[in-house]
């Protein structure tokens, strides 16, 4: 695959994440979670999310591996309870490892 190529494919990848980062926010705003920590920490993911994504240069790869990491666990957390925000961080989750993190 030649640069341009990869560069392309990258740029997808990063649109893809971000209309799911989208899905994820209007979720967070359907979703009227009994405890406003809930509500808190998905929003300090976001937060966490856009940083990432619009950091200029390139971000070291054990930084997006432990972003993943509290991801993963938010989704745990939220399973029983909020199941459709489980599957919005789960998306995320898998867009950012399409990506290659």
């Amino acid at each position: 695959m030649s640069k341009a190529e990869l560069r392309r494919e990258h740029y997808m990848k990063k649109q893809r994440l971000h209309k799911t980062i989208k899905e994820l926010r209007a979720e967070l705003k359907k979703t009227k979670p009994a405890d406003d920590n809930v509500r808190k920490h998905i929003q300090l993911l976001l937060h966490e999310i856009d940083a990432l994504i619009d950091e200029p240069g390139e971000i070291p790869l054990h930084r997006y591996q432990q972003f993943l990491e509290r991801l993963r666990e938010s989704a745990r957390h939220f399973e029983a309870s909020h199941l459709s925000l489980t599957s919005a961080v789960g998306r995320v989750v898998d867009a950012l490892s399409n990506m290659g993190i």
